[in-house]
């Protein structure tokens, strides 16, 4: 059995053109259920709450339905814990920041980015208020960090130019 909160496999590296519309967001995912699963209910969209290795338990939690609470035993048991983002102790980013690690963070930073922009043109927004909006500060040069700001630069250039004159 397998438990994932998350039932699709993510190819991360193209998940920075999937905040701008380069690439829809099901183009960057594959479903869990297509690949190794024989049976349907090898696979729990669950939480794995908590662990009893003295009798080989695990305990869960329904991603779907929080009241779903159940234990099923394992014979073998393989961790996979991921990963958080690392925010090198720069003040307020944990606070204000949009991390880029799954498509819901992609959803997120799209829909802000383009709130922004709409609000940006809006009667009654001042003109520093509307430069305000349109600034985005990317934290981060890794591999992440310059893939998404290449393809932001792309698509303000390429597509919102055209759309909000400023």
């Amino acid at each position: 059995d397998c438990f994932s909160p998350r039932n699709h496999f993510l190819f991360t590296p193209l998940l920075c053109s999937t905040t701008v519309g380069t690439l829809e967001f099901r183009s960057v995912i594959e479903p869990v259920r297509n690949t190794i699963f024989r049976q349907p209910d090898h696979f729990h969209l669950s939480f794995a709450t908590e662990l009893d290795m003295k009798n080989k338990k695990i305990y869960c939690e329904s991603v779907l339905k929080s009241e779903l609470k159940y234990a099923l035993d394992y014979d073998k048991l393989v961790i996979g814990v991921g990963a958080l983002s690392n925010t090198f102790n720069v003040p307020g980013v944990q606070e204000h920041a949009f991390f880029l690690k799954e498509i819901a963070d992609a959803r997120r930073i799209r829909n802000r980015l383009l709130r922004n922009f709409e609000l940006s043109i809006q009667p009654g927004i001042d003109e520093s208020e509307a430069k305000r909006l349109l600034h985005t500060i990317i934290v981060g040069g890794g591999p992440t960090g310059v893939e998404f700001g290449a393809e932001l630069y792309d698509f303000i250039e390429q597509d919102i130019a055209r759309l909000y004159k400023q």
